[in-house]
């Protein structure tokens, strides 16, 4: 009994001896390498020579998907031409023994006949497995895989110490397993690091956008396998096909340019979701617009990642395969970190494209601009020689046109000097007394003569006015006085026509700034219109009033005439404008007397209003500013210097013998030089007559005068040059200088004076106002000679 018991014993003893032998060798040989087939294949062998069983296959398992997938498997020769070999992966749903060994780490044994049957596991896709053993591999507590240990030449139930073994066996296993599938990652990703990096380098070595396309294609060819490949990127509301490549040559592929739609495509689902897209089969779930295309080039599995960079996605990039389910989640990562790389080389070659092309148009816009500057300049140079021909003919034109207002002036003024002159003189009795007759006669023939200089002053302003060349003489004006003397001149027209003349003055005004004889001929020819356009009969007047609020004194012409219609009103202060009716045409004239209102209450600062009704009547209101200036002595007015000289002149016996200073007359005008000499001389002047400039010269450098008149237009030298000359001789220059001129155009006066003279008229001269400028600078010259 008892060598029973030994011999038991040293059986077990070497039993358990050589089962360690065999863990200790299938150990050793699963630990010593890290190629995770050789460690596959390694544990196939010794578990069967643990078990001493036909066939084994080595699962993974994914939870995540709920399969195993068969990672190596041995099977002896006789099992391979079984129809129903086990597939390459299974869905652990259909199986609940297989889900309990996984989940429930537990060790499960069936047989044909035996519990659980083999018919609730997985093995019993395969015919005529009588004996399974299902062991998990388990890892740090976790299970990651399934080993099977199965048998067709009997039924078998295994040992406990057998499974103990088993189980021992897989779980040596799972951490080979864990570490040879640590080092294939590893070099797996070593690999693939070094292939990006690679492909880094490739696809950014050239910034053109072609180049990076080819370059990408062959690289990443290494890492991924594809059948097709093409790039689409993202443009508005549509996807632009920008590169494709095939592994095949007789692919048909959607051409480079091609528009896909954003909301049928599966680029524009990719885009749209901010996410990849792995398909499987194609052919199966078809429904993008890429689908039929990919079909018909038999592309099964797809990957649609998108191109993303600077947190914006601009594209999609696109590989395919014609395997089904080519593509593991493993491949649709690396697939994402090759496009981002890819997005970022896009990127950079858009963003210099775009550069190039701002360069290339910023070139082509200096160019342009530099060609249109060239152009402008030449437009420029041509319009501004095409401005200076016109400013010079403008020029010339206003030289014919100041030239022909001076000559006319010069030549209507000449005759009038000699017209008024004598009517002056026969006035003021210088040829001895006159009838009743007689004095009406001279009156008529003076009226006339000064309607024709006002008409010619009228004309001459009014070209000042429109050159802006006129200028105020500003001086303390007494209103009421003014008022008067402008009634006065129109008061015999007004008398003929039987008109009734008021005037209406608030006594508060008294004196103003203004420029006396512009302001008189606003007046007159305001008032001259409305006695004028008035009937017989009617009713003319002149209101003086102050707008305190405003500051202005308020001249109004009133009439009770025909008035003025609104279409005429409009137009009324335009030059050579007259009313069409038969007041009108009974008294002719110029149509220039509004017009010169209009311009001389302008240059005061003021304005001119009508108010008016046809069949009522009209009011011109002229509004000016009231400027207080402090009141002067007022001067001798021409009226008393012209009775003091019919006085002098009736006490004066007529063939007394002048004795006076001595004058120096150059006037080349004989009627004129005749008339002034009667009437100097009867003043008690003594006289001498220069008719060119040359004999004005000489005679004043013989003569010495006390004092000079000279006319500006002589001939042979021009008095302005007969002046200068003069103020040029040392002996003669302290003579003082009176010059006359016809011409009375703007500048003459200022000509005249800088030219050497002391003092200008202009022709028709007043006599009165003449004696008074000799009496002013022969007193001032002796004055000067006493000092």
């Amino acid at each position: 009994m008892a060598a029973a018991n030994d011999y038991q014993n040293e059986t077990q003893t070497l039993q358990y001896d050589r089962e360690l032998l065999i863990l200790q060798s299938a150990s050793a040989a699963i630990m010593s390498s890290l190629d995770l087939e050789h460690v596959l294949n390694a544990v196939i062998g010794e578990m069967i020579n643990l078990l001493g069983v036909e066939a084994c296959t080595i699962f993974d398992w994914k939870p995540a998907d709920n399969k195993i997938y068969e990672l190596a498997a041995y099977r002896p020769p006789d099992w391979v031409d079984s129809p129903n070999t086990t597939p390459t992966s299974l869905k652990l749903a259909d199986f609940p023994v297989t889900w309990r060994v996984l989940t429930d780490k537990l060790a499960i044994q069936s047989t044909l006949s035996g519990d659980p049957p083999l018919a609730e596991t997985h093995a019993d896709r395969q015919d005529n497995i009588r004996t399974l053993l299902m062991l998990p591999m388990i890892f740090q507590e976790r299970v990651i895989g399934l080993v099977d240990v199965m048998d067709r030449r009997s039924e078998r139930v295994f040992s406990p110490k057998e499974v103990a073994m088993a189980r021992l066996l897989a779980n040596h296993a799972a951490i080979a397993l864990e570490n040879a599938r640590l080092h294939t990652e590893t070099e797996r990703h070593t690999q693939q690091l070094a292939l990006m990096q690679q492909l880094d380098r490739a696809i950014t070595v050239s910034l053109r956008i072609s180049d990076v396309y080819y370059a990408f294609a062959s690289h990443v060819a290494r890492m991924l396998s594809y059948d097709h490949m093409s790039i689409t990127l993202l443009e508005t509301d549509y996807f632009r096909v920008s590169y494709t490549a095939n592994a095949d040559a007789s692919m048909n592929s959607l051409p480079v340019g091609t528009r896909l739609p954003y909301h049928a495509s599966a680029a524009g689902w990719v885009v749209g979701h901010r996410q990849p897209l792995m398909r499987h089969n194609i052919a199966a779930d078809s429904h993008f617009v890429e689908d039929e295309q990919l079909v018909k080039n038999q592309i099964k599995a797809h990957l649609i990642i998108p191109l993303r960079t600077q947190g914006k996605v601009i594209g999609t990039w696109n590989i395919g395969s014609r395997l089904v389910g080519a593509y593991s989640p493993d491949d649709l990562v690396l697939a994402q970190r090759v496009a981002d790389q890819l997005a970022v080389a896009i990127a950079n070659a858009q963003s210099y494209e775009q550069a190039r092309q701002e360069i290339a148009e910023r070139k082509r816009a200096e160019a342009a601009l530099e060609k249109e500057r060239a152009m402008l300049a030449q437009r420029v140079a041509e319009q501004t020689a095409g401005l200076r021909a016109a400013n010079i003919e403008l020029a010339r034109i206003a030289r014919l046109k100041d030239e022909f207002l001076a000559n006319v002036s010069h030549e209507l003024r000449t005759p009038l000097t000699a017209i008024l002159g004598l009517c002056e003189m026969l006035d003021l009795g210088v040829y001895g007394s006159l009838n009743d007759k007689q004095n009406q006669s001279i009156r008529y023939i003076d009226e006339s003569g000064r309607h024709l200089l006002a008409l010619i002053n009228d004309i001459l302003d009014l070209a000042k006015v429109e050159a802006k060349e006129l200028e105020l003489e500003l001086r303390p004006v007494n209103v009421e006085a003014v008022c008067q003397a402008s009634l006065t001149l129109v008061k015999q027209m007004a008398y003929k026509k039987q008109l009734k003349m008021s005037l209406a003055l608030d006594s508060t005004i008294s004196v103003i700034q203004v420029d006396e004889r512009r302001l008189k001929q606003i007046l007159v020819n305001l008032l001259s219109n409305a006695v004028k356009f008035t009937p017989d009969g009617g009713a003319v007047g002149l209101e003086v009033d102050r707008d305190e609020e405003q500051d202005r004194v308020i001249f109004t012409v009133w009439d009770t005439g025909i008035g003025i219609s609104e279409a005429h009103q409009a137009q009324l202060f335009q030059p050579f404008v007259q009313l069409d009716n038969t007041l009108s045409e009974q008294n002719a004239g110029t149509g220039l007397g509004l017009s010169l209102v209009y311009g001389l209450t302008k240059l005061h600062g003021g304005d001119v209003t009508l108010e008016s009704k046809v069949g009522h009547g009209s009011r011109f209101v002229v509004s000016l500013p009231w400027l207080k200036p402090e009141p002067t002595p007022e001067a001798d007015q021409p009226a008393s210097i012209a009775a003091s000289l019919r006085e002098a002149i009736a006490s004066e016996a007529i063939d007394q013998l002048p004795s006076g200073p001595l004058l120096l007359l150059a006037e080349d005008d004989k009627k004129i030089a005749a008339l002034l000499l009667d009437f100097l001389t009867r003043q008690g002047y003594r006289v001498v007559i220069a008719h060119t400039g040359r004999e004005a010269l000489t005679q004043a450098q013989l003569e010495r005068p006390a004092l000079i008149l000279m006319d500006v237009q002589m001939p042979e030298l021009d008095g302005l040059t007969v002046i200068r000359r003069i103020r040029a001789d040392s002996e003669l220059a302290h003579i003082p200088i009176i010059a006359l001129t016809a011409r009375a155009m703007a500048g003459d006066r200022e000509k005249c004076l800088a030219a050497g003279a002391n003092d200008y008229l202009s022709k028709p001269v007043s006599l009165a106002e003449l004696v008074t400028r000799l009496n002013v600078h022969l007193s001032t010259a002796t004055e000067a000679s006493n000092e």
